[in-house]
């Protein structure tokens, strides 16, 4: 076998090293505990608050929320599990696109979508609602 030499390694090398930061930034800012504090109130309400709260991006349609009501979200949590405990008790769902935004939907038609989806695959459910 020859000698692998650090030119023919070099370009890989450089690739990992360049996306490492990024990528860990981004596991990072979707794993981070952040303290919420959002009392029981209409979705849209509380939808809006969290996005506050959480520094992120979500966009729903009013009249998909219109009628539902959340739980109270007391407490750390990450974007993912806040999100999801929120919407406990509720019809909805919500998917994270890849490029940052979450997007509220009905949790029967959060499914992935079709081949080529920007979306990261799977559902996010609400978790079994919480006594208050």
């Amino acid at each position: 076998m020859g000698k692998t030499t650090w030119l023919s390694r070099g370009p890989l090398l450089l690739a990992l090293l360049l996306a490492l930061p990024g990528m860990s930034a981004c596991v990072a800012a979707g794993a981070k505990d952040m303290l919420f504090d959002i009392p029981a109130q209409p979705a849209a309400s509380a939808l809006n608050e969290f996005a506050k709260q959480a520094d992120i991006t979500l966009i729903f349609s009013y009249d998909l929320v219109a009628g539902e009501n959340t739980y109270s979200l007391q407490g750390r949590f990450t974007v993912d599990a806040g999100l999801t405990l929120l919407l406990s008790g509720t019809q909805l769902g919500y998917r994270h696109t890849a490029d940052g935004p979450y997007l509220i939907c009905l949790r029967k038609s959060c499914g992935p979508g079709g081949p080529g989806d920007a979306e990261k695959p799977g559902v996010h459910e609400p978790a079994q609602p919480r006594a208050e």
